[in-house]
């Protein structure tokens, strides 16, 4: 998957920040989002305003995507909790 769900995309930038990836948002609607303890890989993370991922951010995307599997509903309530 190269686009992220607009359904899917707050509790995203939730996950994000939790895991240590601070936001800064381009000129061309491009949010760059880096985190330096993170992998090399997956250091600098770009998502773009319908969604679509750069190559890094889609293994942080597939990460999320496993931890909701493995823990179920209960892991994307968790995370809207943190925003309230």
């Amino acid at each position: 998957m190269k686009k992220i769900p607009k359904n899917l995309q707050d509790a995203f930038f939730i996950f994000l920040s939790v895991i240590g990836y601070q936001a800064k948002m381009n000129s061309d609607n491009s949010m760059v989002c880096i985190n330096p303890r993170a992998p090399k890989e997956r250091r600098q993370i770009v998502i773009w305003r319908d969604g679509k991922m750069n190559k890094a951010c889609q293994l942080v995307w597939t990460d999320f995507l496993n931890h909701w599997l493995l823990i179920g509903r209960e892991f994307i309530e968790a995370l809207k909790e943190k925003v309230a």
